[in-house]
């Protein structure tokens, strides 16, 4: 890497960091206000649906099935809105409590979808080699070596992690394009293309802040999320400029 690289990415990570720290001095209380109403939406609707599961049903797998899929068409929607808030406080644009429920008005199945083919191509990746196993055993009756079985487990995580990191601003993305799911995912592949170490590093410093919020009971989150997403707010925007620039 050249050292003008290095130099811009140092750029950009301090640039980054710097914003999404001052946005929290600016809009701490309502950031906090925000998180507490999120998170006693997402409880007091989980609550709701634990009750449901202990209905006594001739199929409880099945049912429970339902209930998660039920879940998440509330929970995932959420996530994106919570996206959506931060990425207008990184902006300085207006913020106010109906950013946490954009993702209902807007292109409500388009996002869902975005999230549900992410997460299968991950399921893909990770499963293939145990899928591989089965099918062979079942219908050739023969055994996959051991030591292919652990390669393969090791490409499909090596993949799902770059897939991860590579579509990690989609929650940012879905609020700029009109776009299909599919292409969405396409879309954020492409402009994280060529900085995906630089956002796993940027993952491995807020592990010792995620520490921080578990180990005070949940307190620390108060800061610790509206600094992370406010640091990824502020990388999306810096690398969909870098995007646009070079010509998409």
């Amino acid at each position: 890497m050249s050292s003008s690289k290095k130099e811009d990415i140092a750029s950009r990570r301090g640039l980054v960091k710097y914003m999404a720290r001052e946005a929290i001095k600016n809009d701490f209380i309502k950031d906090c206000m925000i998180l507490i109403l999120f998170t006693i939406f997402i409880a007091i609707f989980c609550f709701a649906l634990s009750l449901g599961e202990t209905i006594d049903v001739a199929t409880p797998l099945f049912f429970k099935t339902i209930c998660t899929f039920v879940a998440s068409l509330v929970i995932v929607p959420m996530f994106y809105g919570l996206s959506n808030y931060f990425l207008s406080s990184w902006r300085k644009e207006r913020t106010r409590l109906g950013n946490l429920f954009s993702s209902f008005r807007e292109y409500y199945f388009r996002n869902f979808f975005a999230f549900l083919f992410k997460y299968l191509l991950v399921a893909i990746l990770l499963g293939f080699p145990l899928l591989l196993k089965f099918c062979l055993l079942k219908f050739l009756s023969i055994e996959v070596p051991k030591i292919i079985l652990f390669l393969l487990y090791v490409i499909g995580i090596v993949l799902s992690i770059n897939f991860l990191i590579g579509t990690s601003l989609l929650t940012f993305r879905v609020h700029e394009t009109y776009h299909g799911p599919v292409e969405v995912i396409k879309e954020t592949l492409e402009i994280t293309k060529g900085h995906r170490f630089e956002l796993f590093v940027n993952f491995i410093y807020f592990i010792p802040w995620i520490i921080l919020g578990i180990v005070t009971i949940g307190l620390g989150f108060l800061y610790t999320v509206p600094y992370m997403y406010g640091t990824y707010a502020g990388y999306y925007d810096q690398l969909s400029d870098i995007w646009y620039r070079r010509g998409r």
